[in-house]
C-alpha cells in the first residue's frame, strides 16, 4: 500500500518540495529489473524461506495460538527486536561496504543512486540474508515472541525501510520525528554519496562510530548555502 501511494506521488509529481533529490529518477530499466526481482522474492524465495524458518520459530518457542501476551511483554519484545535489528543491520551493512566484498554483493543495491520505495528489497541474495533476514528476525525469534507480535514488527520494519528509500522527506513520517532516528534524508545521502549512515532505524551506531560525519558536514553546507541565499535575497 505504501509503495502504491509513493508510485502515485512519483508519476503525478506530487509534493515536489518534499523530494530529496529534485529532478532525478532511476532509469526505467532499473525499475523494471527491480520489479522482476521483487516478484521472484515475494512469490518464490520468501515462501521457501518461511517454510524452513518454521522449525526455527518452533525451536525458540514462538506462540502460534492462544491470547496475546501482556502489554509490557509486547513492548519488551518490540524494543529488543528494534535494537537487535539496528545493531545487526549496521555491522552487516558496514561489512558489505568493505572493498573486498562490495562489488560482488552490495553494489547491486547501490545501482539506485536515487532511491524509490521498492528499492529497499532490491538486493543480492547474500545481502538479503545478512542485512534483511537475520537482523529483522533475530529479536523476535530469540524472545519467542507471539506470532502476531512478530507480524506487527515485520510490518513496521518493512514500512520504515520503504520510507527510508522513498526519496521523500515527509513531515508526517513517524520515522524522522525523534533525534535518534535515521529518517529518509540520511539513507538517501547514503545512496547518493555511497558513504556512511549505515544504520537501519536509529543513529546511535553511526554516532558512536563516527560514520555519519560526511552526512553532518553535508547538511551543514546545505544549511550555510540556504542561509547565504536568504541573506542575498534580503
Amino acid at each position: 500500500g505504501w509503495n502504491a501511494l509513493l508510485y502515485i506521488c512519483y508519476k503525478l509529481n506530487l509534493f515536489p518540495e518534499r523530494r530529496i533529490q529534485h529532478g532525478s529518477n532511476p532509469t526505467p530499466q532499473l525499475v523494471k529489473d527491480c520489479l522482476i526481482h521483487l516478484l521472484v522474492n515475494h512469490f518464490v524465495a520468501q515462501p521457501i524461506a518461511l517454510y524452513f524458518l518454521y522449525s526455527a520459530f518452533q525451536y525458540f518457542g514462538t506462540s502460534f495460538r492462544g491470547p496475546l501476551p501482556s502489554g509490557p511483554v509486547i513492548l519488551r519484545d518490540l524494543a529488543i527486536a528494534a535494537l537487535m535489528n539496528d545493531t545487526l543491520f549496521y555491522w552487516g551493512h558496514r561489512m558489505l561496504h568493505h572493498k573486498s566484498i562490495y562489488k560482488y554483493v552490495h553494489k547491486q543495491h547501490h545501482q539506485f543512486k536515487v532511491t524509490i520505495g521498492i528499492a529497499c528489497e532490491y538486493a543480492h541474495p547474500v545481502e538479503d540474508v545478512i542485512s534483511n533476514i537475520i537482523p529483522t528476525l533475530s529479536g523476535c525469534l530469540l524472545m519467542g515472541s507471539h506470532i502476531l507480535v512478530f507480524w506487527f514488527w515485520l510490518a513496521t520494519a518493512l514500512t520504515f525501510t520503504i520510507d527510508a528509500h522513498s526519496g521523500y522527506s515527509f513531515l508526517i513520517s513517524p520515522f524522522n520525528k525523534l533525534p535518534f532516528q535515521v529518517g529518509s534524508d540520511r539513507h538517501d545521502f547514503h545512496h547518493s554519496h555511497n558513504v556512511g549512515c549505515y544504520g537501519a532505524a536509529f543513529r546511535f551506531w553511526d554516532t558512536i562510530m563516527g560514520t555519519d560525519k560526511a552526512f553532518v558536514e553535508y547538511q551543514e553546507k546545505l544549511t550555510a548555502g540556504k542561509h547565504a541565499q536568504a541573506t542575498k535575497t534580503d
